[in-house]
């Protein structure tokens, strides 16, 4: 039973991956699927007064501001007869503003028809930045993890090597090449605020559009040019920001 728990938890990971989404009104990935007291605390709440199947809550998986929070938990469920036998649910709980806590709905998983979705999902996944680039998913995040490091470094020789010339700078500079990118970054320096940023950067799922892929608040930006000369798929960088003279 452990080990089919540890399966559905995986596979919930690879088919939902919309509750990542940061957004106000969507759902958000709990950053630990542990069932702290507090959380306990609203699930008992929720469930006080529920008969006929009894549920035990395995992992706190998401939440959803709205006005109140919705919260998901994968529970082990039992009917409440002789023999019964164990089976995995969603339960989706409301809690209001006042604190007051309900069920929304419950839902039955099927581990067979998870792990196919679970499947079908790992698959999408490698092709998540196809609107920019025909690279893997993982090959892309590999590259931005590079990208950032150098970026956090201050490692311009590599970032040199990653740029798509010409390239404009701070001030509408255009730059044309390697050497004259380490020319202009000689007295130069990475402002505060964007560093934070950068060092926010996940490197995952990242933010993309028609234009490119975007780098913390777009401290840095990729694009593949390969279709234009035939090579094979490359990410480089087109544009770089927050970098400014040392003076400022």
């Amino acid at each position: 039973m452990k080990k089919l728990t540890a399966l559905i938890l995986v596979m919930l990971m690879l088919t939902t991956t919309a509750l990542a989404d940061q957004l106000m009104g969507g759902w958000n990935a709990t950053e630990s699927p542990e069932m702290t007291e507090e959380i306990r605390a609203i699930f008992d709440k929720g469930m006080e007064g529920l008969v006929g199947v009894n549920y035990v809550p395995v992992a706190y998986l998401a939440f959803q501001v709205v006005s109140g929070t919705n919260h998901c938990f994968l529970c082990q469920a039992t009917v409440v007869s002789p023999n019964a036998s164990p089976y995995y649910a969603l339960v989706y709980l409301y809690e209001n503003l006042d604190g007051q806590v309900t069920v929304s709905h419950i839902t039955a998983l099927d581990p067979g028809k998870l792990l196919e979705a679970g499947e079908n999902a790992a698959e999408e996944d490698s092709s998540f930045y196809a609107m920019v680039t025909e690279m893997d998913k993982a090959d892309v995040e590999a590259f931005a993890a590079v990208v950032k490091q150098a970026y956090l470094d201050a490692d311009w020789e590599t970032i040199a090597g990653m740029i798509n010339y010409p390239i404009i700078m701070y001030s509408d500079v255009e730059v044309k090449d390697e050497s004259e990118f380490l020319a202009y970054m000689d007295g130069k320096h990475v402002l505060e605020s964007d560093r934070e940023e950068m060092e926010n950067e996940t490197c995952v799922n990242m933010f993309f559009n028609g234009e490119g892929i975007c780098m913390g608040a777009g401290e840095v930006w990729l694009a593949d040019f390969s279709s234009f000369d035939g090579g094979e798929p490359a990410l480089q960088i087109f544009g770089l920001n927050g970098i400014v003279p040392d003076e400022q």
